[in-house]
């Protein structure tokens, strides 16, 4: 009985997504794919709201109903796992078939995750961890697929059930991730996201939204905005809590709430 009431409540959530949005409900399709996709792209990716779980001992996983709903208030997202599994959730409730894969950054394996969509005789990559933002065709195996996107060059190499995903800026190629092509169990993925509270990187705040011309950073308390043509850098010294909520659309509350357990690094 429970079961079905939070069933229910996750369901009228997804609606309310698609609502809020603007987007038609439709079957499912390359076209309705990039307007649920391009849609969620639009929630943040941060760790404030991790790092104020992690030392409040608040609900450790942020689920679909809970993510979103956050979002709808307070304008919080999550990191790659809690968005990943909302994105899976979220499509899943609208037909489309889809999976969830786990990737190996250079810090570690199983350490980022992504989406992968079965649609119209394609494979699409679904990345809103990383600031992808659209629905990426996989190429064929053991062939190199190039993105020309508005920051940077982003090459996916499709190889032996892993897909290698690398950028490139300024002439230099950077290694980004490398996918495990197959479908990941719910518990595997758990354990995974699990095992990302105890990465290094959740010791510093971190946010990062994409817009239509850039890419904004925070790692603390320094600002980098990213353009097809430029690279501005500043550090927030004073009202943080404002400038994050004028800049990323947190609100403040949540912001100023992470502070009282987080102090700030200039």
């Amino acid at each position: 009985m429970v079961k079905k009431v939070i069933n229910k409540i996750v369901m009228q959530i997804f609606e309310t997504f698609l609502n809020l949005m603007k987007i038609e409900k439709k079957e499912p399709s390359q076209l309705f794919l990039s307007e649920i996709y391009k849609a969620f792209t639009c929630i943040p990716y941060e760790n404030a709201t991790k790092i104020i779980n992690k030392i409040t001992r608040e609900e450790k996983f942020r689920l679909p109903e809970r993510l979103l709903t956050d979002y709808f208030e307070y304008g919080t997202g999550g990191t790659c796992f809690s968005l990943v599994y909302t994105l899976f959730k979220l499509l899943q409730y609208f037909k489309f078939d889809s999976y969830m894969v786990l990737a190996d950054r250079l810090y570690g394996t199983n350490t980022h995750a992504a989406v992968m969509v079965e649609c119209g005789n394609k494979v699409f990559l679904l990345d809103p961890g990383f600031l992808v933002p659209e629905p990426l065709t996989i190429p064929p195996e053991n062939i190199f697929l190039n993105y020309f996107l508005p920051m940077n060059e982003l090459i996916i190499h499709n190889e032996d059930n892993h897909i290698r995903v690398s950028t490139i800026r300024n002439g230099l190629t950077s290694f980004r991730y490398l996918i495990k092509n197959r479908a990941v169990p719910e518990r595997e993925f758990f354990s995974a996201w699990d095992s990302s509270f105890e990465f290094k990187m959740i010791n510093d705040l971190f946010i990062t939204k994409l817009t239509p011309d850039s890419q904004i950073y925070l790692r603390e308390t320094r600002v980098e905005i990213i353009t097809a043509t430029e690279r501005k850098k500043y550090i927030i010294n004073d009202n943080f809590s404002y400038e994050i909520s004028k800049i990323f659309g947190i609100s403040q509350k949540i912001i100023e709430d992470l502070i009282k357990c987080h102090p700030l690094k200039k």
